[in-house]
């Protein structure tokens, strides 16, 4: 299954679509926005420093990032995920979105 999102630097949220309930648990469908933190607090705890570094690396010369990680969903099955993500800059070469 599969389902997208985009977060957003400068106010650190994250915007899923729908489909992204049915593949991460969420008891109410309609929930499409979060955070940064709670996304950090639902990955496994073996795998956050990894996930970081990945999305971290992200830069104007690389702009794409790749990484698997285990994600823990609200009612605590543990599932593989697979984000694949590319960081779109600002005028100034910062990264303001990732789709």
């Amino acid at each position: 299954r599969m389902y997208s999102f985009e977060y957003n630097d400068r106010d650190m949220t994250i915007t899923r679509s729908a489909s992204a309930s049915v593949v991460l648990g969420d008891d109410d469908p309609n929930i499409v926005c979060g955070s940064r933190m709670v996304l950090r607090n639902r990955i496994h705890p073996l795998d956050r420093e990894r996930f970081a570094r990945a999305v971290e690396s992200r830069n104007g010369d690389t702009p794409e990032y790749s990484v698997e990680f285990r994600y823990i969903r609200p009612d605590g099955e543990v599932i593989w995920l697979q984000v694949n993500g590319v960081c779109e800059p600002d005028p100034s070469g910062d990264g303001v979105r990732v789709t």
